[in-house]
């Protein structure tokens, strides 16, 4: 059973930008992520904290000898921290969360199953911790800080949840 998300950057960064840590944490998985994805994210969030505490949220540092087989994945331009979020998801086997198009398409390349924010969003809304109103907002104040969301996929959200 896939229980773990393993995460990507940009992903916290987009549940932070729409104030839904909380939320994102009640969907009963946790979280997985490596210490340079962590360092990207950068958040004052106290919130993230309190998951981390809690043990929802961990944060794995990789030996030299991980980071080696991480960095055996990288295509293209790829940063270090992207790689080691895909090497986890393929030493855990369980679910990516991204929105990087690069990593996507690696991820699945490499058979892992990879999702991005408006899974995130839709799992939301139907599991009811979400209404239809509050993500249609949260999906509003992410489309005006991140433009690199698919505009198709998002007006079809729009047009059901607004």
């Amino acid at each position: 059973m896939k229980d773990v998300w393993v995460t990507d950057a940009n992903v916290f960064i987009d549940v932070d930008d729409m104030e839904l840590v909380d939320e994102f944490c009640q969907l009963g998985h946790r979280i997985f992520t490596t210490s340079f994805v962590w360092a990207e994210v950068n958040t004052s969030n106290d919130s993230w904290r309190k998951y981390i505490k809690l043990g929802k949220l961990v944060i794995e540092n990789l030996s030299s000898k991980d980071r080696l087989e991480a960095l055996s994945l990288r295509e293209g331009n790829l940063s270090e921290a992207d790689t080691s979020v895909l090497w986890m998801a393929i030493q855990k086997q369980q679910i990516l969360l991204t929105g990087e198009k690069k990593l996507r398409s690696l991820a699945m390349k490499n058979q892992v199953e990879v999702h991005g924010t408006l899974w995130i969003l839709d799992r939301l809304v139907n599991q009811s911790i979400l209404s239809n109103a509050h993500a249609c907002e949260a999906l509003k104040t992410l489309m005006k800080v991140n433009i690199r969301l698919p505009k198709v996929e998002c007006q079809q959200r729009m047009n059901h949840w607004c």
